[in-house]
C-alpha cells in the first residue's frame, strides 16, 4: 500500500478546477508558515473580491496544522481574476498550479503568460 500525503513545498499552495460557467480555487493555508503570509492576510482580508468572487468560509475546511480556504468566481471573469492575482504577486516562486476541468487548457496560456507559472492538467 502507498500513503499519499501533500507536500505544499512538492505541490504549491493553490489548487483550482476551472469548468464552463463557475471557476474554484483552493488554498492551503498551513499554522505558522511565513512563505505564504502574504496570500494568507490577502485571502483573509476579505470573503469578496472583484465582481464575482466569493470566498465560501462555510467551505473552509480545518486539518491538523493547516485550513484549507475556497474561493468562486465566474468563469467569464477569469481574466480579471488572474490580473488580480498578478497585481497582488500571490504566485511570486510559483512554477506549477493543479488545476483541473476544461479551463485546465483554455487559459493556460494567460496562466502561463500574465503569472509566469504552467498549469498541471490533473484530469485523468
Amino acid at each position: 500500500m502507498t500513503t499519499s500525503y501533500f507536500d505544499p513545498k512538492r505541490h504549491g499552495y493553490f489548487g483550482a478546477d476551472i469548468g464552463g460557467s463557475l471557476a474554484k480555487i483552493m488554498f492551503y493555508e498551513p499554522e505558522n508558515d511565513p512563505t505564504v503570509s502574504k496570500v494568507r492576510d490577502f485571502v483573509l482580508s476579505s470573503t469578496t473580491y472583484g465582481s464575482t468572487g466569493q470566498r465560501d468560509t462555510q467551505l473552509t475546511v480545518s486539518l491538523p496544522k493547516a485550513k484549507l480556504h475556497f474561493i468562486l468566481f465566474e468563469t467569464s471573469r477569469m481574466y480579471q481574476a488572474v490580473k488580480l492575482i498578478s497585481s497582488q504577486n500571490m504566485l511570486n516562486g510559483v512554477k506549477s498550479i493543479s488545476v483541473t476541468g476544461g479551463g485546465a487548457f483554455k487559459f493556460a496560456e494567460l496562466v502561463k503568460d500574465e503569472l509566469g507559472c504552467v498549469i498541471t492538467k490533473a484530469d485523468r
